[in-house]
């Protein structure tokens, strides 16, 4: 990315929040970072540079993270912290077949699926079952 172009993107980069979110939901479990560590199969070296933003994960190594968390991909993606808005969303699944998150269900959903669901809580994407997957979300949110 540019610095032009990153000087017109409004927010935190992706490895700031994954930082934050990694931190705030190992602290939350009561985890160390030697115990999360472990759970996700990476070195307390590589979590610690993940944590203090001094590197950029893998998708792989951020899915581990996520699976030692209990949480879906996306909710360490979100710069929001979990359950801060209300309203709801709809998917409507277009193609493939994913598994889809909210609180601790999981929802199987196929081509010509619809979920509706709040918006309240973690919720997101939690496992690909047959790619590619494209959906159409709509989001309320009350203000």
């Amino acid at each position: 990315m540019t610095d032009a172009l990153a000087d017109a993107v409004p927010g935190p980069s992706p490895e700031d929040t994954v930082a934050a979110q990694v931190r705030r939901r190992r602290e939350a479990l009561g985890l160390s970072n030697g115990a999360l560590a472990a759970r996700a199969g990476i070195s307390k070296a590589m979590l610690s540079k993940i944590e203090h933003r001094r590197t950029s994960c893998s998708l792989s190594t951020l899915a581990r993270l996520a699976d030692a968390l209990a949480v879906p991909v996306s909710a360490l993606l979100d710069e929001a912290p979990p359950g801060r808005h209300t309203g709801g969303l709809v998917l409507y699944v277009l193609e493939g077949a994913l598994v889809y998150g909210h609180g601790d269900a999981r929802h199987t959903l196929r081509a010509g699926d619809v979920l509706a669901l709040d918006g309240e809580g973690e919720h997101g994407p939690y496992e690909l079952l047959e790619a590619p997957v494209r959906f159409r979300s709509v989001v309320s949110r009350e203000a």
